[in-house]
């Protein structure tokens, strides 16, 4: 109950317009988010799609799933802070393909907001704060459609950021969660990382020194690939 309460706390005091700030302000972010928004936007399905950004926060993905879905398609969020959630209805709540954006709410199961199957999920940057994160990843998955498709990220394990900052956050191996989808029926059909160097210099807000770690990122891809060190991974998986 208290990290539950903690959680919400946190996200409630950073709010929806400082959050989308935090993404667009800062060179080196608004690149990452960039490329993390493409990668998104591939899996998304050309057809009708009933699709949930879970743990939704400022709407960053949210907004991707309205520009890049169908003109009928149905779009819903679940947050668990009052302040994003009340901006994304500001921002987004007259656009009609949005059918609900919500809040989590303490021991309420995740099918019973919406009491419906989806064909695509977005839960990014947002298990790796919760304790119980394989029990809801889960209940994700339990809420796809048959053939759905989720996209969630984990950080890796044993990262350098770890000792820096964020000792909280809860880290796993790509092995680990292979496994977790493997027992769940679920079938992890590409894995990806977008930033290998610490997150501490990703706050620096100079032009040129983000042009310079971006372009040792790319270098750094080449050289070991797209997971090794890789900081936060995204897994698409399907059912």
């Amino acid at each position: 109950m208290a990290e539950f309460h903690e959680i919400k706390k946190h996200w409630d005091e950073v709010g929806g317009s400082r959050y989308r700030y935090f993404w667009e302000s800062l060179f080196s972010h608004q690149k990452l988010s960039e490329r993390e928004k493409d990668f998104i936007k591939k899996f998304i399905p050309k057809a009708r799609v009933k699709a949930l950004d879970y743990g939704t926060g400022s709407g960053r993905f949210l907004n991707v799933l309205l520009e890049n879905s169908s003109f009928d398609s149905e779009i819903y969020a679940l947050d668990i802070s009052e302040e994003m959630v009340k901006y994304c209805l500001e921002i987004y709540g007259n656009n009609k393909k949005i059918k609900g954006i919500e809040i989590i709410r303490k021991g309420k199961e995740l099918y019973s907001y919406y009491q419906t199957k989806f064909d695509f999920i977005t839960a990014i940057r947002v298990l790796k704060y919760n304790s119980n994160w394989q029990e809801i990843l889960k209940n994700l998955f339990d809420l796809l459609s048959d053939n759905g498709m989720i996209i969630f990220t984990m950080p890796k394990k044993y990262l350098i950021n770890r000792i820096i900052k964020q000792k909280n956050l809860f880290r796993k191996n790509i092995g680990e969660i292979k496994e977790i989808g493997e027992k769940n029926n679920m079938k992890i059909i590409e894995i990806k990382g977008f930033a290998k160097i610490p997150e501490i210099f990703y706050g620096v807000n100079n032009k040129l020194f983000s042009k310079i770690l971006l372009f040792t990122e790319k270098i750094l891809r080449i050289i070991f690939g797209e997971q090794l060190f890789e900081r936060e991974v995204f897994y698409v998986s399907q059912k």
